[in-house]
């Protein structure tokens, strides 16, 4: 595992890929402002009234 990554590795991992996500952080602070997956997606948070995913 490397420092500042996080591996996602999904339940049904038959019929869903692993995936894994650099976290970027602010500036000056150990708070996650958003996510970059390996294809350089940039990934939010964002309001969502129900879970997409639940863990």
């Amino acid at each position: 595992m490397e420092e500042d990554m996080f591996f996602f590795t999904p339940d049904k991992s038959e019929t869903f890929e692993k995936q894994v996500f650099r976290m970027n952080f602010e500036a000056e602070t150990k708070k996650v402002s958003f996510l970059t997956n390996e294809t350089n997606n940039i990934l939010q948070k964002g309001d969502c009234f129900e879970p997409i995913i639940s863990m």
